[in-house]
């Protein structure tokens, strides 16, 4: 059978009747007054794998569109496009709607979604799978993205009630990369025990800035008991690595040992040198040095201008080099940002050492607690229960991953 179409500058399908010049000018006319060449149907045993059953043409350079089609039904639930698969079979590509772009330069858009007000651009549901779908095969393809204009607008907004609001994937590079002058890509957690990013494979979460004063990946929490930023790992693989500087506002607390590791001084090439920190009670600040005592067997040690504003009950420690000195002693303490020794012979070298407990104004709001009471949720767990010769199941970090897999089943 064939197609029914209408196209001025094509014979009549129906009666196979000669071109009518009249003819063609009123058809040109009424498809040039919608922007279009030819419109039309074809018919079921013309339809192939690449054919379109409902068609348009546009005008080069003057209409914007193919086909359009315009419903002004106030009804909910009403489209003025549906496309519809009604097998229950349909393969891997299937689709109910495709929107394909043939340029090849960087600019056009295959399927493009607009809303005037504040409702949905384009959206996309499925009761088992996957809601939209996008995907590019070159290099630096982008398979979906999100531009928002507004203040406060979101470019790709993704919700679930139950499973992943959000489900970004690659097997090379990033599943999901935000760009932004303030934050590139924002997750959310409004549910006790659950995660605003899900990061898989190589990198979970990957975040660059350019700007001055911007994050890479920023995470903060607005509850007590939460965690902005939270890492686990497994074995002895680092759960975290920082490659430069690293700044925190506010404590750091560790179960282990508080290490440097460098290159090993004698072989640099093959064995690393660790040292761990010096632990204790108190927020303490350390200061040593040496210094010659004069002919009376006296010395004054200077001290950093700001040596007193920072810190409070000192604590003094002398010890004589190359021979004894049994009167060694602190004559005067640390006043106006210097001390004085004096009891040793003339011209002995004393080493000296200093500790202050921290009086600045973070530390005197913030006094060290050494004892604490675990929270609710954390009682009869451990930090470290192979330290304590029980399972990893009784470990913090097991009941945590329990109670989330259980908030997430609700």
């Amino acid at each position: 059978m064939n197609s029914n179409v209408i196209d001025p500058d094509v014979e009549s399908p129906a009666d196979n009747r000669p071109a009518n010049p009249a003819r063609k000018r009123f058809l040109k006319q009424a498809l040039a007054a919608v922007g279009l060449a030819a419109v039309g149907m074809k018919s079921v045993g013309e339809r192939t794998a690449q054919a379109a059953t409902v068609f348009g043409d546009a005008v080069t350079g003057r209409g914007p569109f193919g086909l359009r089609v315009r419903n002004t039904s106030s009804n909910a639930n009403v489209a003025a496009i549906r496309g519809e698969l009604t097998s229950t079979t349909s393969g891997v590509s299937a689709a109910a709607v495709v929107g394909t772009n043939a340029g090849t330069n960087t600019t056009g858009i295959g399927v493009f979604g607009t809303h005037d007000g504040s409702g949905v651009g384009v959206r996309g549901s499925s009761r088992h799978g996957r809601g939209i779908v996008g995907q590019s095969s070159g290099f630096e393809g982008i398979e979906v993205q999100g531009v928002a204009n507004g203040g406060g607008a979101t470019g790709v907004h993704g919700t679930s009630t139950s499973g992943l609001g959000g489900l970004f994937e690659s097997d090379e590079m990033s599943g999901a990369t935000g760009i932004g002058s303030i934050i590139g890509l924002t997750g959310f957690n409004t549910l006790t025990n659950n995660r605003g990013y899900i990061g898989t494979r190589f990198e979970g979460v990957f975040g660059t800035t350019d700007g001055n004063g911007g994050y890479g990946v920023y995470a903060t929490t607005a509850s007590g008991g939460a965690a902005g930023l939270r890492a686990v790992g497994t074995g002895n693989t680092p759960t975290a690595t920082f490659g430069g500087n690293v700044e925190i506002n506010g404590y750091v607390s560790a179960t282990g040992g508080k290490y440097f590791v460098i290159d090993h001084p004698l072989d640099p090439a093959n064995q690393l040198l660790v040292h761990a920190a010096i632990e204790s009670h108190e927020m303490l600040n350390e200061y040593t040095g040496n210094v010659v005592l004069d002919a009376n067997g006296t010395a004054s040690v200077e001290l950093p201008v700001w040596f007193e504003a920072l810190n409070r009950d000192l604590r003094y420690g002398l010890t004589a080099i190359g021979a004894p000195a049994q009167n060694l002693h602190i004559s005067e303490e640390v006043s106006e940002n210097h001390f004085r020794i004096a009891g040793g012979p003339s011209g002995c070298k004393v080493s000296w050492r200093v500790t202050g407990l921290r009086s600045d104004a973070w530390a005197l709001a913030n006094p060290m607690q050494v004892e604490r009471v675990k929270p609710d949720g954390e009682r009869g767990t451990y930090l470290q229960p192979e330290a304590h010769g029980l399972a990893a199941e009784q470990g913090h970090d097991a009941a945590l991953m329990r109670a989330r897999s259980a908030t997430a089943d609700e």
